[in-house]
């Protein structure tokens, strides 16, 4: 499963070519933890790394999340030391980028990108100095 996620880096859920027993979710959106309690096997986990906004509302099958014992984690900070190696995966390529950012800016587009924010339609902006 490693293996596939580096090959892919950021891949949808539904790229990799199996379901796994395990399933992680850094988006944020309720589309997304629905997808990957969809995608999970049974007896497998679910962990929510991205968090949604307030109030976001995630329909679940809890027939299936009981009986076929799925667990469901929100996990929630980071230590420096995983921030480090996930920085370190991401500087040496083992992960890939181009998924996860949509838009890139410089620093003289922030005030515009701003005022814009509320069309939503370039969720992840990496902003280059």
């Amino acid at each position: 499963m490693k293996a596939i996620i580096y090959e892919k880096g950021s891949a949808k859920l539904t790229d990799i070519p199996v379901p796994s027993v395990n399933k992680g979710e850094a988006v944020g959106r309720s589309e997304t933890w629905q997808q990957a309690i969809e995608l999970v096997r049974k007896g497998g986990r679910v962990c929510f790394f991205g968090g949604c906004a307030s109030s976001t509302s995630v329909p679940v099958d809890a027939h299936r999340v009981h009986y076929e014992q799925i667990s469901l984690y929100g996990v929630f900070h980071h230590t420096p030391k995983y921030f480090k190696a996930a920085l370190d995966l991401i500087g040496s390529g083992r992960i890939k980028t181009d998924l996860l950012i949509s838009r890139r800016i410089g620093l003289s587009e922030l005030p515009a990108f701003f005022d814009d924010r509320h069309e939503q339609s370039n969720p992840k902006v990496a902003v280059i100095p």
